[in-house]
């Protein structure tokens, strides 16, 4: 594993494997080769390209492996990038198979007919808030809320952009794919030195990338946090709850969310009270904010917020994960119970 540099921690031996279009045959004595003197026992496959099934199937085959999957960025339904046949073959051997969201689980469930359990993306244990911050805001008015994490298609992008420019409402934009879509919307006199034309507000505002330990105390500045989800009819409704629960694990953040009041983030937020939903509408985006904003509603649901963020930590998921993995089944029903089944939605 190469990425970011090569920095991470994922175990005592780091092998990367370059499977390029050798044969199944050459692949497995690639694989064998290059593991010469370690003995398999289990393999947690994220599945992302094709090659991550092939080497998951090839250390599963060779080594007896129990395997265990983990669906977290859907590229087979919603983006078929991955072809139905090999995630078929892989689902099939694996002893467990996780997802992020109840709408992967019943999706994955339907066109696999495998059992799906959830695990969400849950919060480094170093950064679970539990004081209850009181927001003293650097960011201007109180009107001012965050937006965390990347936005699907140019289409949902225009659309919350409408929403929010409608609604009169601001958002600081953290950690996402700004140059993705069509920036004249948040153009800023910044990128007209020459003051051509003039400054108009952003509603938008790309505020750039930040570690998550800088992440977690600059969302502790803002009242709430916008995390646009799905509509009904849209192609790809993953509700994306990672920066949900970032947002709440983290900084105690209340959340609106806006999409179809029956996607998981939205009930999430509605049975631990520590947010609201609307429609992708201007008034129900202002009226969310001002109910939010108050200071009663702000006390609660960032106690709220407090009381649920231990759950939502990485301590102990380690062990939870590889004794699961062998198991085939959960540990327990620690995540069903944060996160459970959703009878109404799945992936078009």
């Amino acid at each position: 594993m190469d990425l970011y540099g090569g920095d991470h921690d994922f175990g005592q031996v780091s092998i990367r494997l370059m499977l390029g279009d050798r044969s199944k045959r050459e692949t497995v004595q690639n694989i064998i080769t290059a593991l010469a003197g370690y003995n398999v026992r289990q393999v947690y496959c994220v599945p992302y390209v094709p090659n991550d099934l092939v080497t998951a199937i090839a250390l599963h085959d060779v080594y007896r492996a129990s395997l265990g999957a983990h669906i977290m960025d859907d590229q087979n339904i919603s983006t078929p990038n991955i072809p139905d046949a090999l995630m078929g073959e892989f689902l099939t051997k694996c002893s467990l198979v996780l997802v992020t969201c109840p709408e992967l689980q019943r999706a994955y469930e339907t066109k696999f007919g495998v059992r799906c359990w959830v695990l969400p993306s849950v919060v480094a244990d170093d950064l679970i808030c539990t004081v209850q911050p009181t927001p003293e805001s650097t960011c201007g008015a109180s009107r001012i809320g965050a937006l965390l994490g990347s936005i699907s298609s140019q289409q949902c992008f225009d659309r919350l952009f409408a929403t929010v420019s409608d609604a009169g409402v601001q958002l600081d934009w953290y950690n996402g794919s700004v140059h993705a879509f069509d920036g004249s919307k948040y153009r800023s006199l910044d990128d007209d030195p020459a003051g051509a034309q003039p400054a108009q507000p952003l509603n938008i505002r790309p505020c750039g990338l930040l570690s998550e330990q800088r992440l977690a105390e600059t969302l502790k500045r803002y009242s709430y946090l916008v995390a646009p989800t799905g509509r009904l009819d849209d192609v790809d409704d993953n509700p994306r709850l990672w920066r949900i629960l970032f947002a709440i694990g983290a900084a105690n953040l209340p959340v609106i969310t806006l999409g179809d009041p029956t996607t998981s983030a939205a009930d999430f937020v509605r049975r631990f009270d520590v947010g609201v939903n609307c429609p992708y509408n201007a008034d129900g985006l202002r009226r969310a904010v001002e109910e939010l904003s108050a200071e009663r509603a702000q006390a609660r649901l960032r106690h709220n917020a407090a009381t649920i963020a231990p759950r939502l930590s990485t301590k102990g998921v380690s062990d939870w994960l590889w004794s699961s993995i062998d198991l085939g089944e959960p540990l327990d029903s620690r995540f069903e119970e944060l996160l459970p089944r959703t009878p109404f939605r799945t992936l078009n």
